[in-house]
């Protein structure tokens, strides 16, 4: 029963695409009215010593799955990253540029920026 609940995992994770499906997708199994909480209420159903293997089962089954989203979120985050930094290098100089705003004029350009310490530094007077 456990590798059909982490074979539907991995197919399921292979349909994630954000950070929201993924938690959703904890939510399917982890979460109070998860899969793995479905297994663990026919504990009661079994005998003392059932209950310690199947117990030991679904513990196992939980941080399997625990691992698998855990990985699956490292991978959006990675891609994210991976995303921004593709498209940031224009979002990051304007940041930058907002982020010094305080302390220059308007109207500045980046080679203000650049030259004008440059220019302070090198100077003779």
């Amino acid at each position: 029963m456990d590798k059909d609940l982490l074979k539907t995992l991995e197919q399921d994770l292979n349909k994630v695409t954000s950070k929201n499906d993924l938690m959703n997708l904890k939510s399917k199994f982890l979460g109070k009215k998860g899969l793995i909480s479905e297994l663990t209420s026919e504990l009661k159903n079994l005998s003392i010593e059932e209950k310690k293997n199947r117990g030991a089962e679904i513990n196992s089954t939980k941080k399997d799955i625990e691992i698998a989203i855990g990985k699956k979120l490292k991978d959006i985050e990675d891609d994210r990253l991976i995303i921004y930094d593709a498209q940031s290098d224009s979002a990051l100089l304007q940041g930058d540029l907002d982020s010094l705003s305080g302390f220059v004029g308007q109207g500045d350009t980046l080679a203000t920026l650049i030259d004008g310490p440059a220019k302070a530094l090198y100077s003779t007077t």
